[in-house]
């Protein structure tokens, strides 16, 4: 039987999966389950295994303890998730790296290396 642990869970993994501006379809695909089992996590209809809490935690570069936070405490992101822009983020996020401009891609990966061995 589900309780108010669960439901705390399933409030925060909302918070956390918006946060991170994450869809229910996106999660789905990454966790290799459809959107309507991720509804069902986010409204308490269905308890989380632990091993399912984990993967959820990792598909949203956070750590698992922080879905067990009460609703409304900061994240802390493992690293900066790849589609979040930084004037979307919400009060309330920590972040856990210090937000920089993009850097440059390496078009050319050998006169990469040959400059960074060089320098060695």
């Amino acid at each position: 039987m589900k309780g108010p642990i669960d439901s705390k869970i399933a409030h925060r993994l909302r918070e956390v999966r918006k946060a991170a501006a994450v869809t229910q379809i996106e999660l789905g695909r990454r966790l290799g389950v459809t959107q309507g089992l991720i509804e069902h996590y986010e409204n308490a209809r269905s308890r989380i295994p632990t091993d399912r809490l984990e993967a959820i935690a990792a598909a949203l570069h956070c750590d698992v303890k922080q879905l067990h936070d009460p609703p409304g405490s900061p994240i802390i992101w493992r690293f900066r998730p790849p589609a979040w822009p930084t004037e979307a983020r919400p009060a309330n996020i920590t972040p856990g790296w210090i937000p920089t401009k993009s850097l440059p891609l390496i078009i050319n990966y050998d006169a990469f290396l040959d400059t960074f061995t060089s320098r060695l």
